[in-house]
């Protein structure tokens, strides 16, 4: 890891705090037991050693204060992240929440967006009412309709290393994820005034999964174990993806999501689900099984990173 990023996440500041208390102890009893009873003298007094270590602190104190504001004066700290980063896999999720937090605008173009269903709508839409502010959620996701799409994707998923963890997947599995994301997406915006959720299904599907908020563009896969390429606001990239994404939904078909019928998620049923469709022109298959696991990823509420 470079130096520049040892204290840049959460993980990496305990791993610090943790090797630093380790080796102070370590240190510690080398000076005050190992090393007397090596040489064979008498062990030290601790209210000595306790004396040594106070005054050792003060000075220590007093020469870091000054470092770092002689440091501070001369190499003033870069709040903002540039250019183009590849993330290590366990930042990727604090690097999301973080930018989530202080984004106007989430746009999301992959597979059928799990985190964004799970962790971006509910956030954004708290956030909106919080703080009175319009905020912004597009999706482009696959078309549940394309069979031919789905049996590709599904051939996809379980050619890879995460199929092991994550088990069989089927056409229809790829489908009811689509169809969770897209109840959701109308739940949110029936439901708050100040969230604006649009929806665009797309007939193919890349390997990358994209996504655009005001602090970067990140590209993840569908492994988490696996880095991302992350782009930040000052990239030539990070506008250019942008300005992709508006291309690109201008290709594709727009769901319109309806204000006229209410659903609600803790208590969906069958029926509530064929009727929304029906009214989205979008079909989905009615089986009761099917539609039992639909409801279920609806009302999914574990981080797929974490």
């Amino acid at each position: 890891m470079n130096i520049d990023k040892l204290l840049s996440t959460k993980r990496s500041r305990v791993i610090f705090i943790v090797s630093a208390i380790v080796a102070a102890g370590t240190l510690f009893v080398i000076r005050t037991i190992v090393i007397p009873v090596v040489s064979g003298t008498p062990l030290p007094n601790m209210a000595n050693i306790m004396g040594d270590v106070v005054g050792n602190l003060f000075s220590m104190v007093i020469a870091s204060t000054a470092t770092t504001l002689l440091l501070w004066y001369v190499f003033p700290p870069e709040n903002i992240r540039y250019g183009v980063e590849v993330v290590e896999p366990f930042i990727t999720n604090e690097l999301h929440e973080k930018a989530l937090m202080e984004t106007d605008f989430w746009f999301h173009d992959g597979h059928f967006g799990k985190w964004t269903r799970i962790v971006a709508m509910p956030t954004l839409s708290e956030l909106s009412t919080l703080t009175n502010k319009n905020k912004e959620i597009s999706l482009a996701i696959m078309n549940p309709e394309n069979d031919l799409l789905m049996r590709e994707y599904s051939r996809y998923r379980n050619g890879v290393r995460s199929s092991k963890k994550e088990g069989k997947w089927t056409s229809e599995r790829v489908q009811q994820e689509l169809y969770a994301t897209i109840i959701v997406a109308h739940f949110y915006s029936q439901t708050q005034p100040f969230l604006n959720i649009s929806i665009y299904l797309n007939d193919t599907f890349s390997l990358f999964r994209r996504d655009i908020c005001s602090s970067f563009v990140i590209l993840t896969k569908e492994d988490p174990r696996e880095p991302a390429l992350a782009f930040y606001r000052d990239s030539l990239f990070f506008s250019s993806s942008k300005e992709d994404f508006y291309l690109l939904r201008r290709r594709l078909r727009c769901v319109s999501l309806l204000d006229s019928l209410s659903i609600d998620l803790t208590n969906l049923s069958h029926q509530i689900i064929i009727e929304l469709f029906q009214k989205l022109n979008i079909n989905i298959p009615t089986a009761p099984n099917f539609l039992d696991e639909v409801v279920k990823l609806a009302k999914e509420g574990k981080n797929p990173y974490e």
